[in-house]
């Protein structure tokens, strides 16, 4: 996790009632790049990055290209870099709900 930037937020998420996953697997901290003012708070058109948590070895998730899964758009993992050659594919954009 890069030492120069405070989470903006952490957050935990776990689905109601569900039991596949591992409790730990939906603990996340948010990493605004763009804040303006630097408050801390993450607002719409902001870009992120988020840092996995899980077990203290997670990741940043990035795109691989595009997936072969049958429904699927991208190709979704986690890297211990927060910017995997520089290919800039561990930024998040967060965008306004569509009517």
């Amino acid at each position: 996790m890069p030492a120069s930037r405070a989470p903006a937020a952490s957050t935990t998420s776990p689905p109601p009632g569900a039991r596949t996953r591992d409790e730990n697997s939906s603990r996340w901290q948010i990493f605004d790049t763009t804040s303006a003012p630097l408050d801390g708070l993450v607002r719409f058109n902001d870009t992120v990055q988020l840092w996995n948590t899980y077990h203290n070895r997670g990741g940043f998730p990035d795109t691989n290209d595009v997936s072969t899964a049958t429904g699927a758009r991208y190709d979704v993992d986690t890297s211990a870099y927060s910017n995997r050659a520089n290919a800039n594919v561990a930024f998040w954009k967060v965008l306004r709900p569509q009517p």
